[in-house]
């Protein structure tokens, strides 16, 4: 037995043709009356259909379209919403027009329906333009063609502008309702894709569609894998070991796109034999593939960011499946998640191991690194039922309250850690009711210890808050602070809004004081991105980093995100350093100290590219003498005229072009 070559191949960018390209059917696809699509379609419903981008559907679509169109009655249209989303009015239907029409009259040419060329007549004369012209088309066309059943399936649902689903969507009903008892129906059946179910769309709180069914497309079981890669093997001679073929599975959750992505990594890697494909192939194209940049991956890392905590949250703990929780909605409706056993959990061993990585998770550790207020929590032993509640309010909130009967451990000293807490802490509610302002002692102590704190203040600094459980007089000590009454109008929010406005003010007061904590934010992280640039400055020369990025945008960089931790892990991250020289920059304690080491730790893998933007002794520091120095005569920006500075800023963007493959993620090292 010898090795053949393959008459077709492991499809993995795009629609699936079986003459072309190994495939299999998706099976047990019904809905929760265990009727299929087909059945559906047949009984005229109006239903949305659950299926991940790269998951076979559109092949399956196809398939389906095929099979319906064997009868001469159905006319199956599919139109795709991508890319719709900030279209107007009119454009969305025009290119609705654009799509359904030439289709339309293709099906008729096929089937040689007698009143073609009179559907062809009324198109010409009727645009679509908005939902009347849209209804009024296919009462028309229900009209002029007998004996028609018009189908419509709509992929990337999601897509349809915000302001659309208004219409679009109660259009829809309308025509439902309005042939639903009538055999000729305008519209027999349509499928909306791309969304969890249209029934939970609403408009005004009222659902437009909630005569819609709902299905959900499924992915490759190990049968299903086993016989994909079994037409290889019919072909070519060389198989799959059963192992191999169920580590494809572990590995992939049968995730169409990754089970033929994985076909064609591990034929790669015994190319034309009829040695078995092994377990250790599989190893090894999984590697390949962790490593590799691709559309898949990178549209997924796109919309896994608008969720990303959730999405780490699901990845490292046990997160229950909330079917009505719109985060996991979102990336369930991708495919990055399912349900699995009651749970939330990562749709396969793939993805986490793609985007669960430390470098996706820099911002989720980030967030949770972010500095919490320390709020003391000061009252009368009466009033500890009250006050715990306030206490896990504060937590939901994401603050980190201290409660003496919670905080502070048996056999610690009672006094010793009041004292301490009130000594480190952010603020101090000091919650008041008619028992404790009568009462005298502790509370008293612990009130006395939280002023000494305020009076280290600055004047104006929020520290001390009196907080009335209930309608009281003030101590004589406190009455020059503002009391915030509990129970009076957003009470507890105004202590919120309040610590969140000091807090901030406090953290802005420190950054001046140290120039490395002013580093905010975090960057994106986009995996085809071939190059970063870091780029770093002081506050004062914003005016020359809005410039520059000016001049950057022909290189399509994703954004500008400030970062406030982990710079040396972003600048080892990236290949080209850019930076704004003045003397303010110099003179910045980042910059003197911990910067040259940074760069010199990377010399070399990164480019330094320094601006020289106001004059300053540049020449005296020492990481500035090898890098090629801009402008190249050493002549600072400020000195040159516009006309100049434009001309040596696109010259850098050039330079920058020849190093940049495709695009650029910015990082930005914001110096305050």
């Amino acid at each position: 037995m010898e090795y053949k070559e393959p008459k077709r191949t492991f499809e993995d960018s795009g629609f699936v043709d079986p003459a072309e390209s190994y495939y299999v059917q998706f099976e047990n696809i019904v809905n929760t009356k265990n009727q299929n699509m087909k059945t559906m379609v047949d009984k005229s419903r109006y239903f949305s259909i659950f299926a991940p981008r790269q998951s076979g559907k559109t092949t399956f679509f196809k398939a389906f379209s095929r099979d319906l169109e064997k009868d001469p009655k159905y006319i199956f249209i599919l139109l795709s919403f991508e890319n719709f989303s900030k279209l107007s009015e009119q454009k969305f239907y025009k290119s609705i027009e654009k799509e359904l029409y030439p289709q339309l009259i293709q099906r008729l040419r096929v089937i040689k329906c007698p009143q073609l060329n009179s559907v062809a007549d009324y198109f010409k004369t009727h645009e679509l333009s908005d939902s009347d012209s849209f209804i009024t088309m296919l009462r028309e066309l229900n009209i002029i063609i007998k004996f028609k059943k018009i189908v419509i399936f709509i992929d990337e649902f999601d897509g349809i502008p915000k302001q659309e689903i208004e219409t679009f969507l109660p259009t829809l009903r309308k025509l439902y309702q309005e042939y639903k008892d009538r055999k000729d129906k305008a519209l027999y059946s349509v499928g909306l894709v791309g969304i969890r179910n249209v029934t939970k769309l609403s408009v005004g709180g009222v659902s437009p569609f909630n005569i819609a069914d709902h299905l959900e497309l499924p992915v490759f079981t190990l049968k299903n894998i086993r016989d994909l890669y079994g037409q290889y093997t019919q072909e070519t001679n060389q198989s799959f070991t059963e192992e191999a073929v169920q580590k494809v599975f572990e590995q992939t959750g049968g995730q169409p796109w990754l089970v033929n992505r994985l076909g064609n990594l591990t034929i790669n890697i015994k190319p034309r034999t009829i040695d078995p494909i092994t377990l250790d192939d599989v190893d090894k194209a999984v590697n390949i593939l962790l490593e590799e940049t691709n559309d898949h991956f990178t549209n997924l890392l796109q919309k896994l960011n608008i969720y990303k905590n959730t999405f780490y949250n699901i990845a490292q703990s046990d997160v229950k499946n909330d079917p009505d929780d719109d985060e996991q909605s979102w990336l369930r409706q991708y495919g990055l998640i399912k349900k699995y056993d009651g749970k939330a959990v990562v749709a396969n061993e793939i993805y986490k191991k793609r985007f669960y990585t430390a470098k996706n998770l820099r911002i989720h550790i980030k967030e949770s690194q972010k500095p919490k207020p320390l709020i003391f929590l000061c009252h009368a032993k009466e009033d500890i039922e009250h006050v715990k509640k306030i206490y896990e309010k504060l937590e939901k909130a994401g603050f980190n309250p201290w409660m003496d009967e919670i905080d502070i451990l048996p056999g610690q000293n009672w006094d010793h850690e009041i004292q301490k807490a009130i000594n480190i802490t952010d603020f101090a509610l000091i919650f008041l009711s008619k028992l404790s302002v009568e009462k005298r002692g502790y509370v008293n102590k612990e009130i006395k210890w939280a002023i000494d704190r305020q009076a280290e203040k600055l004047e104006g600094d929020i520290f001390l808050i009196p907080v009335q459980l209930e309608k009281c007089d003030l101590p004589h000590a406190l009455e020059k602070y503002q009391a915030v009454d509990l129970d009076g109008f957003e009470g507890f929010e105004r202590i919120i809004s309040t610590i969140k406005y000091q807090f901030k003010k406090t953290l802005n007061a420190h950054y001046e004081d140290n120039i490395k904590s002013q580093i905010v934010n975090v960057s994106l992280s986009i995996p085809d991105l071939k190059k970063k640039i870091f780029i770093s400055y002081y506050h004062e020369d914003q005016q020359w980093l809005d410039k520059f990025l000016n001049y950057l945008s022909p290189l399509e960089y994703e954004g500008i995100e400030y970062l406030d931790i982990e710079i040396q892990n972003s600048i080892a991250d990236s290949q080209i350093f850019v930076c704004f020289i003045s003397n303010n920059y110099l003179g910045a304690k980042f910059v003197k100290k911990e910067l040259p080491e940074i760069l010199n730790k990377n010399k070399e893998e990164i480019l330094i590219m320094p601006i020289l933007v106001a004059k300053c002794a540049w020449k005296v520091v020492a990481w500035l003498k090898k890098p090629q120095l801009f402008p190249i005569d050493s002549i600072p920006l400020v000195k040159k005229n516009e006309e100049e500075q434009e001309e040596i800023l696109i010259d850098i963007v050039n330079e920058i072009g020849g190093v940049t493959i495709h695009s650029s993620e910015v990082i930005a090292d914001k110096n305050q």
